[in-house]
């Protein structure tokens, strides 16, 4: 393997290098599937999540027996789904057994209708499809839509989602995120690594109302994300930002 994809694959690892990782990986194409598929073995969720997502963003047709495999690990099975759907246009879900009879060309039954040819969605119809079945009601205020998603325990969290949103790079991309309570020094070093144990996203600190805060956020490609990634990241960050807000805060505030 080529020692500077090696490396890129290898800042997969940590939450500050991995979104540029990502970037870069991404750029170089069909070059990086073979050394990617390896890595798709990796002990961390977090490299799985994030080689599965490069793959899928690659959309190189050789991916898709080794991806159509990793449906038995239940840590990334919604990202495998997305990327599966995003490099053959078909939709099978999260169905390991459909998408091997329709890999060895055999009969599969009812499907979902394939993304070719339909119209894209709105960032509304993208949203709303996206938290259908765990928010109960979506507020829209300008470009953000701010939902209460469903947690075990009659727990609840709050997360905003802009899918108009521009980051550094003036990529458009979806951000996602969750405020999980006010922000100290004395727990800055616990902060960061709880990082290093997310599976994507990261713990940041944002001003709220003057003061800091922690917020759990994750971003999406505008360009490919669809509902099923959507629900995948929103109900993620709550569920991390709740914990954290309990560790915090040992109270349900947001």
């Amino acid at each position: 393997m080529d020692e500077s994809v090696q490396k890129l694959i290898g800042q997969l690892q940590d939450f500050r290098t991995r979104r540029e990782a990502k970037l870069r990986l991404r750029s170089m194409g069909s070059a990086v599937v073979e050394p990617l598929l390896a890595a798709l073995r990796d002990q961390s969720e977090g490299v799985r999540w994030a080689v599965v997502s490069i793959l899928g963003e690659i959309g190189d047709k050789q991916a898709v027996e080794p991806l159509v495999e990793a449906l038995g690990d239940s840590s990334i099975v919604g990202a495998v789904a997305n990327a599966l759907k995003a490099i053959t246009g078909e939709d099978f879900g999260e169905n390991a057994d459909r998408w091997t009879r329709w890999l060895r060309g055999e009969p599969v039954g009812a499907r979902q209708p394939s993304a070719a040819g339909r119209a894209p969605l709105t960032d509304a119809e993208l949203v709303r499809k996206g938290l259908k079945g765990v928010a109960d009601e979506i507020q829209e205020s300008g470009d953000l839509y701010i939902a209460k998603i469903r947690l075990k325990d009659g727990r609840q969290q709050t997360v905003r989602i802009n899918p108009a949103f521009k980051d550094s790079d003036d990529n458009a991309v979806v951000l996602i995120e969750t405020v999980c309570g006010p922000a100290s020094a004395k727990h800055h070093d616990w902060a960061l690594r709880q990082n290093l144990k997310l599976p994507f996203g990261a713990i940041a600190v944002r001003d709220i109302g003057n003061k800091p805060h922690y917020v759990m956020v994750n971003t999406l490609l505008r360009a490919t994300a669809d509902p099923p990634e959507i629900y995948s990241s929103a109900q993620t960050i709550a569920q991390w930002g709740d914990a954290i807000e309990k560790a915090l805060l040992k109270e349900d505030v947001h």
